[in-house]
């Protein structure tokens, strides 16, 4: 899909749905709702993995 202009996805469940869709050129959506709690947990696995990816993230909190 990158190759025909996509250039986000679905948002990412997994640290490693995260560091695969950024190696692949994504931008990548975390979502943090009632239903959703995982930010923390994402954005924790990001730090202790050390991927300099800040920049490629959005963040959304509807559920």
């Amino acid at each position: 899909m990158k190759l025909l202009g996509a250039d986000g996805d679905h948002e990412a469940m997994t640290v490693e749905e995260v560091e695969r869709r950024i190696m692949q050129g994504y931008a990548v959506t975390l979502r943090h709702s009632s239903i959703r709690p995982d930010l923390p947990d994402l954005l924790k696995g990001i730090v202790e993995k050390e991927l300099p990816i800040f920049d490629h993230l959005m963040m959304t909190t509807d559920g």
